[in-house]
């Protein structure tokens, strides 16, 4: 084993090494096509929104009792790197944000701290202030549709069609999550007269207490039989809007309506809501993201299967018009690197054929699919997507993996013309080249580390940078000492060395 030399294990054994290029090419194939496919790479946002409401104050009173007191509070969190906050009238939003060097498995619970945080404090709060905690900002939607509908149709009418559409999208196991965009909720509206009040001597708190006592549900007890429990229910008065119009108020021996001293109307609420637009027509939003690490070109001819479906049951002028659609960028991002492989593999022939010769040049651009084949598989095991980052790793490998294998094929030719045997030449090529070459390709991967390394988000987003590079070139390494020589001991001989050298001559 001290002189053990891999090269000439190939070439005894070629049975095993066309065992193992069958291998990794249906093995390289099947990752290709398995891949997790997306636009972008996961990365986990450290960040979270605090939104407070305190209606009827105004900016300062906001700041002064809402905002400093959250913010103090929240001061105690472990591993806080920063807090941003504004007062606006009404409305406190608090911006918290952890430091990078926090590891992904321990943000969550640092999220859980920050909640306990803030409802240790709820009851230092104004009376009446709402605060809401968002620390979900994992969704990434990558299909977006408008939901459009003609005159005629209420916001009532497309949501539920809305939700139906969505109902339909989960049913799809790839679905992660679906939110719908736009949907105003329709409220009710009583607006009191104030003179009409005043004159009868009817105070706003007698028409609070009345509307509550209609609208509370209460417990209307139960009977029993021999056998049976039967639990009672009272029919609900007001079954609609109108009905709050005939509910009787008494005061001073005399019984009014609240439709005599009230306007009672349904209207949508404008503060607060973030209304959809789709070319200039109200619209509602279907946001649709999927899990992470799946096929979102799949995944988009799966959703648009589903979606034909649902777009034949609209009703006659409603319309579902697609917005975003990421299954497409990606395709296409997708297509530029097979693109992008392809001339890199013609030219590379090209040079080849000018530099080496053609049979030469036919061995280098021949281990090329070989070395993108192994690179999948692992990138398959290791659960690497193809994604923005990793198809920029892909095509700054392909003009480095041609090099070990081009070095090799160079030296087993100089080797012949220097008189060697075919064996001989081809078992001293890689001898002589495999430790330069290895020390070559590590010093270029190490140039990749820190991305892989650093601590924080931009490490996060572009650490496949490294690996995918890391990977080919290792691979076109181990490559260039197995099946360079191999296929160098099929399609090289003495007589083509000879030719180029009395070429050369």
């Amino acid at each position: 084993m001290k002189h053990f030399n891999v090269t000439q294990w190939c070439l005894n054994h070629k049975e095993i090494v066309y065992f193992f290029l069958g291998l990794f090419s249906i093995a390289g194939l099947f990752s290709y096509l398995n891949l997790g496919r997306m636009e972008d790479p996961d990365y986990t946002i450290r960040e979270m929104v605090v939104t407070a409401s305190y209606p009827g104050a105004s900016a300062k009173e906001v700041e002064e009792q809402v905002t400093e007191r959250i913010e103090k509070a929240l001061q105690d969190l472990d591993g806080l790197d920063n807090l941003e906050s504004y007062s606006m009238p009404g409305t406190s939003v608090i911006y918290v944000e952890i430091k990078d060097t926090i590891v992904n498995d321990d943000i969550a619970g640092r999220w859980i701290d920050a909640r306990n945080i803030i409802q240790g404090i709820s009851g230092d709060l104004p009376e009446g202030t709402n605060v809401e905690i968002n620390d979900h900002f994992d969704y990434v939607y990558g299909m977006i549709y408008a939901l459009t509908a003609d005159d005629g149709f209420s916001y009532l009418e497309m949501k539920e069609e809305a939700e139906r559409i969505r109902h339909d999208v989960l049913t799809l196991p790839q679905t992660k999550r679906v939110e719908l965009l736009g949907v105003r909720v329709p409220n009710l509206y009583i607006d009191v007269d104030p003179y009409k009040i005043s004159n009868l001597g009817i105070t706003m708190s007698e028409i609070e207490t009345l509307l509550k006592s209609e609208s509370m549900v209460s417990d209307s007890g139960y009977a029993t039989t021999s056998k049976d429990l039967f639990f009672l229910r009272v029919t609900p008065r007001l079954t609609n809007y109108q009905d709050f119009g005939k509910l009787a108020i008494s005061k001073n021996g005399q019984v009014f309506k609240l439709e005599d001293i009230a306007n009672i109307h349904r209207d949508y609420s404008e503060d607060g809501e973030q209304q959809f637009f789709y070319k200039g027509k109200p619209a509602i939003g279907i946001a649709i993201s999927m899990i992470g690490g799946e096929n979102i070109i799949q995944y988009g001819e799966d959703l648009s299967k589903v979606l034909v479906k649902s777009t034949a049951a609209l009703p006659a002028g409603m319309q579902l018009n697609n917005v975003v659609n990421q299954a497409q960028s990606v395709d296409n991002a997708i297509f530029t690197f097979v693109r992008s492989l392809i001339e890199a593999v013609l030219i590379i022939f090209a040079v080849s054929i000018l530099s080496l010769g053609r049979r030469a040049g036919f061995i280098v651009v021949l281990c090329i699919p070989f070395v993108l084949a192994v690179t999948f598989a692992f990138m398959y095991v290791m659960k690497i997507d193809l994604q923005s980052v990793s198809l920029g790793g892909l095509i700054i490998g392909l003009g480095l993996l041609v090099d070990d294998a081009m070095i090799v094929v160079e030296l087993i030719i100089v080797n012949l013309e220097k008189g060697m045997k075919k064996v001989d030449a081809i078992i001293n090529s890689f001898r002589q080249t495999a430790l330069p070459m290895l020390t070559g390709t590590v010093i270029t991967c190490a140039g990749f580390i820190p991305i892989a390394f650093a601590k924080g988000s931009a490490s996060e987003f572009c650490s496949s940078l490294f690996y995918v590079i890391t990977i080919a070139l290792l691979v076109s390494w181990v490559v260039a000492g197995t099946i360079t020589p191999f296929l160098a001991n099929i399609f090289i001989n003495e007589e083509f060395a000879n030719k180029r050298h009395e070429h050369k001559n």
